[in-house]
Parts: C-alpha cells; sequence; structure tokens
C-alpha cells in the first residue's frame, strides 16, 4: 500500500534540507506585490497555503509565475476592474493578511472559503475594518468586500489573533493617509508579527513603534531585494533536531537563519535546557544525545504550531490553550491530561520533576516526542 511505511526501531541520524517558512513566504510574496519592480522570491517548497496566496495576489493584478525555483513577481499596478475573485481554499492565513490589504487597494473582491474556514472568526478584524471605509458581507462560504480603508486610528485587541495585526501592518502602509496602529491588552504570538516588521523593514517600508503602537506614514511602496529568498521553517525544524537528541551521531538541519525571528527557533532552547548536545553552524544546527537528559522547565506561550502530535500509548497527552482555538479552531482548551507515569501534570517524574504550566507551548512537542520515543525504544529493548 503507497501509504504504509515501515519504520525499525533505534535512533535516527542524517541531514536533511528543510522546506522553506510558510510563515515567512506569506509576508514576502504579499510586499513583492506591492511593491514597485520585479522581485524573485526563492521558496524551497510550495505548500497550498503558500499557493494560495499567490492565485489571490494574481487575481488582485499582480503577475506571479511559479518557477523551480520559486516565484517571479510583478507588483499591483492597477486593480482590476469588477470583481476580484479570491480563492483562498482552507488558508486562514491567506484570508486575514489579505482582508486589509483589498480595503487599502480598494478593490471589489470576493474570497472564496472552503472546508471549515467559513466558520472561523474574524472578530475583531472585521469591525475594525468596517469602521474605517470597508464593507463586509458573507454569503456561506463567500466573503463580499467592497470600498476604500481611510488612515486614521486603528485599535485592535492583540490576545485573539497576531494574523489581524500583521495583516494591518501590511495594508496601512498603501493608504493616503497616516495612521497610527494601536495594540490593546497583551500581544499573543508576538513573534509573528516580529516576522511581519522584518520583511517590512527588508521592504524598506517606515513603521516606527512605540511601545504598543506603530505610527505608520502613509502612500509607501515595498521595496524587496530583487532576489529575496524565505527563510527555512523552524517549526518543520524541531521535529528533526529531536530525533537528533535520541542519537550519539546527531541530527543537522540545513537552510536555517540562524538569527530569525520565528518563535519555533526557541526550540534550541529548549533542548538544551533537556540536556542535548546543540551545535550551530552557518545555516545548519546539529543537535545530538546529550548527558543526562532531564531538567526543569517553564515555557512560554509563543509558538502554536510547535502542538505536538496527538496523543499515543506512552506519549504525552497534551492539548492547546486558548490562542491555538481562533488559530485552529475546534480543539480542545485543556492543557495536560496525564503523563505515562499516571501522575498529575506538573509532578510527573518523567522528565526529573520538569515543571509544565499553562504558559507552556513552545517546546511542548520536543519533550514529547522525545520522550515518547525514549520509552518506546525502551520498551522494545526489554521485549
Amino acid at each position: 500500500h503507497p501509504m504504509k511505511r515501515t519504520i525499525t526501531p533505534g535512533a535516527r541520524t542524517g541531514r536533511v534540507r528543510i522546506p522553506a517558512s510558510k510563515s515567512q513566504a506569506h509576508r514576502l510574496l504579499i510586499c513583492a506585490a506591492l511593491g514597485e519592480e520585479k522581485t524573485e522570491v526563492v521558496c524551497d517548497g510550495i505548500s497550498a497555503d503558500i499557493a494560495a496566496t499567490a492565485k489571490c495576489l494574481s487575481a488582485l493584478g499582480a503577475k506571479i509565475e511559479e518557477m523551480e525555483t520559486g516565484f517571479l513577481v510583478s507588483p499591483i499596478k492597477k486593480v482590476p476592474e469588477g470583481r476580484c475573485d479570491l480563492y483562498c481554499g482552507e488558508s486562514g492565513s491567506t484570508l486575514r493578511f489579505l482582508l486589509p490589504i483589498v480595503g487599502a487597494l480598494g478593490a471589489q473582491a470576493v474570497f472564496h472559503r472552503e472546508g471549515r474556514l467559513p466558520q472561523r472568526p474574524l472578530a475583531p478584524l472585521d469591525s475594525v475594518l468596517k469602521e474605517h471605509g470597508m464593507t463586509l458581507r458573507e454569503d456561506g462560504d463567500l466573503l463580499y468586500c467592497s470600498g476604500q480603508l481611510i488612515g486614521g486610528n486603528y485599535t485592535i485587541a492583540g490576545n485573539v489573533s497576531s494574523q489581524y495585526i500583521s495583516g494591518l501592518l501590511m495594508a496601512l502602509p498603501l493608504l493616503i493617509r497616516d495612521s497610527l496602529l494601536m495594540v490593546s491588552g497583551p500581544l499573543e504570538s508576538a513573534a509573528y508579527v516580529a516576522m511581519t516588521e522584518d520583511a517590512l523593514q527588508l521592504s524598506k517600508l517606515t513603521i516606527p513603534k512605540m511601545g504598543a503602537m506603530w505610527a505608520i506614514p502613509g502612500q509607501q511602496r515595498c521595496h524587496l531585494p530583487k532576489r529575496t529568498i524565505v527563510e527555512g521553517d523552524w517549526s518543520n525544524t524541531a521535529f528533526f533536531l529531536c530525533m537528533g537528541a535520541l542519537s550519539k551521531e546527531g541530527v543537522t538541519v540545513e537552510g536555517l537563519n540562524l538569527q530569525s525571528s520565528q518563535g519555533d527557533r526557541g526550540v534550541l532552547d529548549v533542548l538544551r535546557r533537556f540536556g542535548a548536545e546543540v551545535t550551530e553552524h552557518g545555516d545548519a544546527v546539529t543537535v545530538r544525545r546529550g548527558t543526562g537528559q532531564r531538567g526543569r522547565f517553564s515555557f512560554k506561550r509563543e509558538s502554536p504550531p510547535l502542538e505536538p502530535p496527538r496523543e499515543r500509548q506512552g506519549a504525552f497527552r497534551f492539548r492547546p490553550l486558548h490562542p491555538l482555538t481562533t488559530k485552529r479552531e475546534g480543539r480542545s482548551p485543556s492543557f495536560l491530561d496525564y503523563p505515562p507515569c499516571g501522575t498529575s501534570g506538573k509532578n510527573c517524574a518523567c522528565f526529573g520533576g520538569c515543571r509544565l504550566d499553562n504558559a507552556c507551548q513552545s517546546g511542548i512537542a520536543s519533550l514529547a516526542a522525545v520522550h515518547t520515543i525514549e520509552q518506546y525504544t525502551s520498551s522494545v529493548a526489554a521485549n
């Protein structure tokens, strides 16, 4: 059967070149489409979500050619007259990033949503956009948009979705008038907002930040380098590095930006604290099994992509916290049920008395994967 694979017990070792970061690819494609000159966006691996963003930008007037190395993007010079049909598929990122950009361009558009995307929330972004000139109307899977966003004061809650903030940061520089974007309350997934700031800075846009607000001058266009490379994805990297923590030879992951703003880069600190040997060199990281891979941990709530795989026998049973409910709906709000040792979460002895509290998301998958495989390997060896 083509979907069946046989996996023999034992530690894994080797080298892998990681695919491009989907999060950064969305942002760089958008900046390229909002620029003034043709840009090559080098993207190692094109997912359905990235393809959806490229297709929607093309419908808005960009010319995007898919190449062997990624995309060649000719920017939007003029929005097509009449209705623009934007097929965003199931990509929440595509919808949430492009919704304010449609308003900034003054386009008349219809988002075609698939799967569960029509049920995923848009509040409070939708209200903010309506207050500043847009008209939005939902009809089943379709979302109709029209109107022209105007500059001014924008306020949005920071604890719902960082994608709302990122979308506004990319859209507001296009407006004629200057804008002030203010975030109320705590900012969740701040690393993703930092990725947007990095993309805009690379595009030579001026968006000075003052505390929890950005002063955004209007009438700006992006100016990305003519050849812009999407960095490797740290979310995917985490699982390969966990494999390395189980073998003396280790695993090397290439194609990374070791100074990346991606929150999931924090997996390196998690693995170091877990006792693994971590070596950074060039655009690569090697992780090997260390001595005494046990410790005490407390993690920050930052990196939803590191949400662990679903539970299986011998594994921790993790479930995501509230911030993931908005990004990936329909999941249990509880955090930790029971570890394999049968004790309650905070007193678990499986990691030498590790402390797993409600601030934990980044690195959970790393610990769960390493612990699960060690338990499984020990069981196989015993039998």
